[in-house]
């Protein structure tokens, strides 16, 4: 399981504008916001870009079963294009778009582990977020 998305700071994100084709962008922001909801709170998250924009969305921490990510990832990447890593761009594409669907045990171990609660101690999340490369 990898980690991408889950920016702390506004240099996080502006560090990574402007990096995806505006194609690329569509299909991923879309891939984003239909991701399996793993994890959420009624919090709203603001734009670090633009915090006096209001909420941009719920906080929920989705998954396609291979990466986690935020549900500000999708605004981010469709309203300012910010880099993804190439593998996940990849998987996205080879999925040709498409979040498949997933076991709901599937999802709520993924939950289990985010949370801290792994029942299966051989699962790992990876963190591949953008907010932890160099």
């Amino acid at each position: 399981m990898q980690r991408v998305g889950f920016f702390e700071t506004a240099d996080e994100v502006r560090s990574r504008v402007a990096q995806l084709a505006d194609d690329v962008a569509r299909a991923a922001g879309a891939y984003l916001s239909n991701g399996h909801v793993v994890l959420g709170s009624a919090q709203g998250v603001k734009d670090l870009l633009d915090p006096g924009r209001g909420p941009i969305c719920q906080f929920l921490v989705l998954t396609d079963g291979h990466w986690v990510w935020p549900s500000s990832l999708a605004h981010y990447v469709e309203r300012y294009k910010v880099e993804l890593p190439r593998e996940f761009i990849d998987d996205m594409r080879a999925r040709q778009w498409h979040v498949l669907p997933i076991a709901d045990a599937e999802i709520d171990a993924i939950g289990n582990l985010l949370s801290g609660d792994a029942a299966d101690p051989h699962v790992e999340v990876e963190d591949a977020s953008l907010a932890h490369e160099t």
